[in-house]
């Protein structure tokens, strides 16, 4: 699973906490991995460890969660 919580700093970016064992922690990272390294980057200064991935609106495709944290994020939008 990717734990996905969307910021906006110019543009939509969305921190991802990768869990889950093993096999789907590979899987779940290679989707990251498959992101350009200009739109992502490691952040290890914290806990949890994350990534961060810039125009995440661009990725939503290639990544469900990312998809489901833009619908929420924009639902919440709505409600203020």
């Amino acid at each position: 699973m990717i734990i996905v919580k969307i910021i906006e700093d110019n543009g939509l970016t969305a921190l991802c906490t990768i869990t889950g064992d093993d096999g789907e922690f590979q899987e779940n990272l290679a989707k990251i991995k498959s992101i350009p390294y200009y739109d992502r980057n490691f952040v290890s200064s914290i806990e949890p460890k994350y990534w961060r991935i810039r125009h995440a609106e661009q990725y939503a495709d290639r990544i469900d969660d990312i998809r489901v944290a833009i619908e929420i994020h924009k639902r919440q939008l709505k409600m203020f």
